[in-house]
C-alpha cells in the first residue's frame, strides 16, 4: 500500500508542475456529482479532477466512462496541446484507431473490422466503454443499441470512438458536456419504436 502511495504522490510531483505552466482559473472548475461508493478502490488518492481541469479548461469527468485512472493516463498520454496536432474530432479517433475499416461494395458493407495496431489511448477509450453496457445514462443506451445490432465488440468499439469525439469535442470548444449529443434521447427511440410498429400493424389489417 505504501509503494502505491509513494508512486501516487510522484505522480502529483509531476501534475503539479504541470498545472504551474497553465493559465487555467481552477475556480470556474464545477466538480463532477459522484455517486456513493462510485469511486474504485484502485483510484489513485489525487485530486484527478481538479488537475485534469487546468489542464483541458473543461471538466471531462462529465463524460460517462471517464473517471480517475483513465483521465490521469489521457493526461500523460495527450498532454494539454494535442488538440492542435488533429484538425477534427474524427482524426483524432481515427488515429486512436477507433474508426472501423469498412468495406464497401455496390454501396453494400462487406465487413467493418478495426485495423489491428496497437494504440494506448484507443484502449483507454475502449476501456472506458465497457462498463456503459449496464450504465442508465444515454452512453449506456447507446451502447445497448449498438450491442442489439452488431454485438458486443462493435458496441464497445462505436462507443469508445464517440467517448473520443466528445472528449476531442470538449477539450477543443471548452464547452461542458451534453447527452443530447449522444444521439437519440429514450422517448425518441421508444416513439420512433411505437411509430415502427404502428405502421406495421396498419399493413397487417389493409391486407386482412
Amino acid at each position: 500500500m505504501k509503494k502505491i502511495t509513494d508512486c501516487d504522490q510522484e505522480i502529483e510531483k509531476f501534475l503539479k508542475l504541470y498545472q504551474a505552466q497553465m493559465d487555467t482559473n481552477e475556480e470556474n472548475l464545477v466538480r463532477y456529482k459522484r455517486k456513493k461508493n462510485s469511486r474504485s478502490k484502485n483510484a489513485p488518492v489525487i485530486d484527478i479532477e481538479l488537475y485534469a481541469f487546468s489542464v483541458w479548461g473543461v471538466n471531462v469527468f462529465d463524460i460517462p466512462g471517464l473517471k480517475d485512472t483513465a483521465v490521469m493516463q489521457l493526461i500523460g498520454e495527450l498532454g494539454h496541446d494535442f488538440t492542435e496536432k488533429f484538425e477534427t474530432a474524427e482524426k483524432f479517433s481515427s488515429w486512436c484507431n477507433l474508426v472501423p475499416n469498412n468495406k464497401i461494395s455496390g454501396g453494400k458493407l462487406l465487413s467493418s473490422r478495426i485495423m489491428k495496431k496497437k494504440n494506448i489511448v484507443g484502449q483507454i477509450f475502449r476501456t472506458a466503454a465497457s462498463p456503459m453496457a449496464r450504465d442508465k445514462s444515454e452512453m449506456g443506451y447507446y451502447y445497448r443499441r449498438m450491442r442489439a445490432k452488431s454485438g458486443a465488440l462493435q458496441a464497445n468499439v462505436a462507443t469508445a470512438h464517440k467517448i473520443a469525439k466528445i472528449f476531442y469535442t470538449m477539450v477543443k470548444t471548452k464547452h461542458t458536456y451534453d447527452s443530447s449529443k449522444v444521439g437519440l434521447v429514450e422517448k425518441e427511440i421508444t416513439e420512433k419504436k411505437i411509430a415502427k410498429l404502428e405502421r406495421a400493424l396498419a399493413r397487417l389489417r389493409n391486407v386482412s
